[in-house]
């Protein structure tokens, strides 16, 4: 038993109240990344930006970026290389394809050579080059008066029913056909003017939407992407209160109320996230103070791995288990910020990263600003001029204390408090010191010892530390007399009376040895341990 272990020898008596100062853990959540491929549809009244705005309203956070060209068709798109570098410039989540707004009515022959191929390539390209990225379909909506520019070659444009009509079935076939998702702004449209005949959501080309029409874009894009009641939305723009209560009733009742309809399912990409205290003590465990809270997608049954990082001041270790048996070390004397992130990767190749950074702890660090062990003539004075308690960020209360012989003369608490007078000579007295964490993680000791005598001898004397009893006969002066060894209560164990080899078998652990020579009249004691 080394003397280190006497730390909690004492803890019974420190009473102390100790603050823990907060620190403030850093944490990121990744937004929901969304691209818009489309023309002035998709750009009129900042559509992308509205769609943010009422998401952050509802408590979700979504980063819609538009790759417009005015007028363009899924051909010009396809032939874009500025759309293939923005569907490639990151990791979507969302990829949203709007086709102009007129050729989806085209006679089946011009669709289905020019219209829908272009589709299935360009969805094509966005699995291949965003293989996370859920692509999903913009269905727009009919002109308030019919297409009047093709009415001629096609009669079922010439009216907004027919060409609703047409809208409706083929935006359906190629959502089915295209196995993507469905955004219905066409048929939430059609609703808001069913619950409110009153309600204008055309610009005056009859074409366009005005804001009203763009708040009814956002409210069917935002409850299609997180799947949420867009009754939860609070901003409502410029728009009307009862005209964005009736938009986002009609968000409901088309897409939330039926989202398997419009293709909705749980996309496989996974979403990295833990729970982790601000701040933990040194030797702390990241088993006790991490839950993984990630998921997967498909109600989790997507097979998926785990990649934790923990960067510790520079040094790096990873794990991939679901929490890492990681254990936080801060050796210094001041606090240490750690980053721990966690990847969550799918079969898909599909990732999620979370991450946050965690405040460790210091331990109380004991130490004396001089080493021993200190021998003088009686009287002597242990204070602050002969030995300083070295004050570090970890430490909290400080308790002295002063042992002769298994017991506790002197107390005092306080790092500049301590002094106590030893009167007599011939004496050895442990001076020790509690230290108490400032934030209850591990508390720390020091001893120093002081001997008195009466001769004024002040060479050193070592405190040995020792495998076996025999080991003190290197100890012993030439002159000795004879040896006393007690236990730390003062109950003597052995006594040599002349014969320096019987020692006895003594059990590891902390005594003192009693040194007897000038016909007992010169007494020295050494504070041993045996290990």
């Amino acid at each position: 038993m080394r003397l280190h272990s006497f730390k909690y020898l004492w803890k019974t008596i420190l009473a102390v109240g100790v603050s823990l100062s907060v620190f403030s853990g850093k944490s990121a959540f990744a937004q929901t990344e969304v691209l818009f491929i489309g023309n002035s549809y998709t750009s009129a009244h900042s559509l992308v930006n509205m769609i943010e705005n009422v998401a952050t309203s509802a408590g979700y956070s979504l980063n819609c970026v538009p790759q417009v060209v005015p007028g363009a068709t899924l051909a010009q798109h396809a032939q874009s290389a500025a759309t293939y570098a923005a569907i490639q410039s990151k990791i979507w989540d969302y990829v949203v394809l709007q086709p102009q707004s007129q050729e989806t009515t085209m006679p089946m022959n011009v669709f289905s050579a020019n219209t829908f191929p272009v589709a299935e390539q360009l969805m094509d390209s966005i699995r291949t080059m965003s293989k996370c990225a859920r692509p999903v379909l913009y269905q727009t909506w009919a002109r308030k008066y019919g297409d009047t520019q093709n009415c001629a070659s096609n009669p079922p444009v010439c009216t907004f029913s027919g060409m609703d009509s047409l809208l409706n079935v083929r935006f359906r076939m190629m959502a089915d056909s295209l196995k993507t998702v469905l955004s219905p702004v066409s048929v939430v449209r059609n609703k808001v003017v069913e619950l409110d005949s009153t309600i204008e959501l055309y610009a005056l080309d009859g074409s366009h939407p005005n804001t009203a029409g763009v708040y009814a874009t956002a409210c069917t894009f935002f409850t299609l992407i997180t799947g949420a009641d867009p009754t939860l939305i609070t901003f409502n723009h410029t728009v009307d209160t009862l005209v964005a209560n009736t938009i986002r009733q009609a968000a409901k009742l088309v897409v939330y109320d039926s989202l398997s309809f419009w293709n909705y399912y749980d996309f496989p990409k996974p979403q990295s996230s833990f729970s982790l205290a601000d701040s933990a003590c040194s030797k702390s465990n990241l088993l006790d103070l991490i839950t993984n809270s990630s998921t997967t997608g498909h109600s989790n049954q997507t097979p998926y791995s785990y990649l934790w990082s923990v960067d510790s001041g520079g040094i790096t270790n990873t794990y991939s288990d679901s929490i890492p048996a990681h254990i936080l070390v801060n050796n210094s004397k001041n606090v240490s910020i750690q980053n721990i992130s966690l990847t969550v990767t799918n079969v898909h190749g599909c990732d999620s990263t979370f991450a946050k950074s965690i405040v460790v702890l210091p331990d109380a660090h004991a130490k004396f600003d001089t080493t021993g062990p200190i021998t003088s003539k009686a009287p002597l004075t242990i204070d602050t001029s002969i030995v300083k308690a070295v004050h570090t960020v970890g430490n909290g209360q400080y308790l002295w204390f002063i042992d002769s012989i298994g017991t506790v003369v002197y107390q005092e608490t306080g790092i500049n408090n301590l002094s106590y007078t030893i009167q007599s000579g011939n004496s050895t007295f442990i001076l020790g010191l509690i230290v108490e964490s400032a934030w209850n993680c591990e508390n720390d000791s020091v001893f120093l010892e002081f001997t008195t005598n009466d001769i004024g001898v002040t060479e050193p004397i070592s405190r040995p530390v020792i495998d076996h009893p025999v080991d003190l006969i290197d100890y012993w002066p030439p002159s000795l007399l004879s040896v006393e060894v007690r236990s730390m209560n003062g109950q003597v164990i052995w006594n040599s009376q002349g014969d320096f080899n019987a020692l006895p078998h003594l059990k590891n652990g902390c005594y003192y040895m009693s040194l007897f020579w000038d016909n007992n009249a010169v007494t020295r004691n050494k504070f041993i341990q045996i290990d």
